[in-house]
């Protein structure tokens, strides 16, 4: 029996989906540990003591504290989620016991460029050449910052695509349902897409616009909107999950990301998997390998106000296209379904695990 020991930093309902799914796809004689650390005010969004008190295909355990904590697991392969110092103890544990690490990391040098830190980028360099291999969860951490050639695998940070459904295409009526699921901040860059979309609006195109954000203060937000004189067009949610979340997205036409600047963006594939035409920032990973110019919608600069309005508008006003739009969107999320990439990477990850003689 051999032992995965994964850490994350907190557990989001994506790196659970990706767990289970990496595991299932493991040999049977291979077990995973997960062990998501507590502090920081980490993303939460499963029952951690309910995963703990089950006994499925993943063990969950609490975070390790000492060596001896990480001794207690016997683990032949450590995966640590980027270098924050809670991951140290496991990964200098791996180094005097030599065993494999592999990092999974949004981190890199890759486009889009995104602005990180000089001592993010120096820690990199330095504790990169400590691990085996690196999973890329965004484009630009294909380009490592350092130890370029250890063993490199894209896994974008993923949704499963049986839950994320095709919206169905009927003939469109009235204004066209443009859809913004996003936190209130300004790195999201509502008030970019607000300033676009009062000259879409100057343009004579009718529309709604809903925006959905996870976090309770919108201020800002309403701020921006009223600015821009779209509070006629535009709807406010507040936080959407589960099926509420699936239904904003299956009755919207259009799906827009206008992010100053976003690593990935998951967001992106939940409204390609429910078969929307897509308008994303040029920087926001997702847009690199969700979307194809012209095809399933367009990559845009969000701070040139005018290139914006313009493929906004231009999407906006050709309904006859968004259901072929939307099911090339939907072809490109199924390519990174969570089942698909837990599979790779488990296959990927096979050669670094001790062989039976």
């Amino acid at each position: 029996m051999s032992t995965i020991l994964l850490l994350s930093k907190g557990l989001a309902r994506y790196r659970h989906l990706f767990t289970e799914h990496f595991a299932a796809a493991l040999p049977d004689q291979v077990r995973v540990i997960a062990c998501p650390h507590t502090g920081g005010g980490e993303l939460w969004e499963v029952d951690f003591p309910a995963l703990k008190a089950a006994q499925g295909r993943v063990m969950y355990r609490d975070f390790p504290r000492t060596f001896r904590d990480v001794a207690a697991w016997q683990p032949d392969l450590i995966g640590i989620m980027d270098y924050p110092p809670p991951m140290l103890r496991a990964l200098m544990f791996a180094r005097l016991h030599r065993l494999p690490v592999v990092v999974f990391t949004e981190m890199g040098a890759g486009p889009p460029g995104q602005p990180v830190a000089l001592s993010t980028r120096l820690i990199h360099r330095f504790l990169a050449h400590l691990t085996q291999g690196q999973v890329a969860h965004s484009p630009a951490a294909m380009a490592p910052f350092g130890a370029a050639r250890r063993a490199l695998i894209f896994a974008p940070h993923s949704i499963d695509t049986t839950e994320f459904t095709q919206r169905p295409w009927a003939a469109s009526t009235g204004p066209c349902r443009l859809l913004c699921v996003a936190q209130y901040v300004e790195r999201k860059g509502h008030d970019l897409l607000a300033s676009a979309l009062r000259q879409v609006k100057a343009a004579g195109v009718d529309f709604t616009l809903r925006l959905v954000g996870n976090n309770a203060d919108q201020t800002w937000v309403r701020r921006v909107v009223g600015e821009a004189g779209l509070d006629a067009q535009t709807t406010i949610t507040g936080p959407r999950v589960g099926r509420d979340l699936l239904s904003e997205f299956q009755q919207a036409d259009v799906f827009v990301l206008p992010s100053r600047f976003d690593t990935y963006g998951v967001v992106t594939q939940e409204a390609a998997s429910c078969g929307l035409p897509l308008v994303i920032s040029s920087l926001a990973g997702s847009s690199l390998n969700l979307v194809r110019d012209g095809e399933n919608g367009f990559v845009v600069d969000p701070g040139n106000t005018s290139e914006f309005a313009g493929r906004l508008q231009d999407v906006m006003t050709q309904p006859g296209r968004w259901p072929v739009m939307g099911a090339r969107s939907r072809a490109l999320a199924e390519t990174f379904c969570v089942r698909r990439v837990g599979r790779q990477v488990a296959d990927w990850m096979a050669p670094l695990l001790p062989q039976p003689h």
